[in-house]
């Protein structure tokens, strides 16, 4: 097939892409404009400051219990700079819990970045001078929604009334709580992480001497379609159309929105919406050209075999994901304001059990079904009608970890790389599907065992 002219309608596609985006970030640059921002609020390096603040504070209640961890010193000066970072009260709240239980006296410039309203509750409960506990103390406390550290200031309020029977209940409740989030799902979930990378290390070494010895059919390679019929023009423009009609939408539902309420829901239709329209984009340019998508290796054939390739492809991915996470901690910690996926933002607030099976399917079916589609399918196989195998591969690694955020993009070239290498070997994007799936399956166990109740 000779080099294919790209589709005059790429630059409309473009051209939507970039306005969606110059448009977003003008808009976000003004903060409060984009209306999403009621959810979380949060910057990549926050929301690291968020989770990293609620694991510590569990471990140190869930590790005291047994004799051992003292990790609040550290999480109150998380939460601090939450505080300060956010404007959101709920940091500044959790900082005057854990520095009460730090012993420290009430600390003025935290409490300071508080709702006046509150003021007299927070001295009553914490401050050296004696002071009248508000009638309404409790109720008060409880509306704040503290989740986790609802329990120890309820405790910290019973005892200041001298119920200390009410006030060994609440801690008992806390100390419950930790211990199901660090010692009965964080723990187990950690040690099967370890042990798949293990086995993962060995099934990485192995590709390794196989790619040095290049004996390709060591790991199943399958040979590429001889007569493709879709042009790199038409998957370029596909692929462009996805990014364009995605961002497009998804600004718009940002700008409309009126309440967090109705984001989950809205998050699952745009992606699914947005999603299956450019599949059957695609599939219209795949009829005219007298093919099928399969091309793009949206086929079931062989699909047992690439079902264990995916398991095998993404266990051994996790020690490279491993080594470039702690590579990208150095380089980028707290030196970026990029926004997290906000999928995985909406897993840090309070969710229905209808709002958590939306983000589950969000999460860990709609993005891997469409991004490996687009990514691996669309964008990797027009890179391959241009360009040799490796280069392929990393350039649509490259452009994958460019859609997420920066402090992110080496473990996301990681995986990009092991996606495209699994489509480029099996010729199937059920392998890259597969492997996706159990990656942002594991982020989401992960995210709800930290910000569980």
């Amino acid at each position: 097939m000779g080099v294919q002219a790209l589709p005059k309608t790429i630059y409309l596609w473009l051209a939507l892409l970039v306005a969606s985006i110059l448009i977003g970030n003008r808009l976000e640059s003004r903060s409060a404009s984009l209306t999403p921002r009621v959810r979380a609020g949060l910057s990549g390096p926050s929301f690291e400051d968020y989770e990293k603040a609620e694991r510590l504070t569990r471990s140190h209640y869930a590790l005291s219990a047994l004799g051992g961890g003292d990790t609040l010193s550290e999480a109150q000066t998380l939460y601090q700079r939450l505080a300060k970072n956010t404007g959101q009260p709920n940091p500044a709240r959790k900082a005057l819990i854990l520095g009460h239980q730090l012993k420290q006296p009430l600390d003025e410039a935290t409490l300071k970045q508080l709702p006046e309203k509150e003021h007299a509750l927070w001295r009553a409960l914490y401050g050296a001078s004696p002071t009248p506990l508000p009638a309404d103390a409790e109720a008060q406390l409880k509306a704040m929604q503290l989740r986790f550290l609802d329990n120890q200031a309820l405790a910290d309020l019973y005892q200041k009334q001298g119920n200390t029977k009410a006030a060994r209940a609440a801690e008992a409740r806390r100390d419950e709580q930790a211990q199901g989030t660090i010692l009965r799902r964080f723990i187990p979930l950690l040690l099967l992480t370890i042990l798949g990378g293990v086995v993962g290390l060995g099934l990485l070494l192995f590709a390794g001497f196989v790619a040095v010895r290049r004996e390709w059919h060591l790991l199943g390679r399958v040979t590429e379609p001889s007569e493709p019929k879709l042009g790199w023009g038409d998957l370029l423009d596909g692929f462009v159309f996805y990014l364009g009609v995605y961002r497009a939408v998804g600004l718009l539902v940002a700008l409309t929105l009126s309440s967090r309420s109705s984001l989950v829901p809205l998050q699952i239709v745009v992606q699914f919406l947005t999603g299956f329209t450019a599949m059957a984009y695609l599939a219209a340019k795949a009829r005219k050209r007298g093919t099928a998508l399969a091309e793009l290796g949206w086929s079931r054939e062989r699909l047992g075999g690439n079902v264990l390739y995916g398991v095998g492809g993404y266990l051994a991915t996790l020690p490279l994901m491993a080594l470039l996470s702690l590579l990208s901690r150095q380089l980028f910690e707290h030196n970026t304001n990029t926004t997290p996926n906000p999928a995985m933002t909406l897993l840090s607030g309070r969710n229905s059990a209808w709002e958590l099976s939306l983000l589950f399917v969000t999460i860990s079916v709609g993005a891997p079904l469409f991004e490996e589609f687009f990514f691996r399918g669309a964008l990797f196989t027009a890179l391959r009608r241009r360009f040799a195998g490796l280069p392929s591969i990393v350039l649509s690694a490259c452009v994958f970890a460019a859609v997420h955020p920066v402090q992110d993009w080496l473990p996301i070239i990681g995986l990009g790389f092991s996606f495209a290498t699994m489509r480029h070997l099996r010729q199937s994007l059920v392998p890259g599907i597969v492997a996706h799936f159990l990656q942002n399956t594991a982020s989401f166990i992960f995210l709800r065992a930290i910000f569980g109740e």
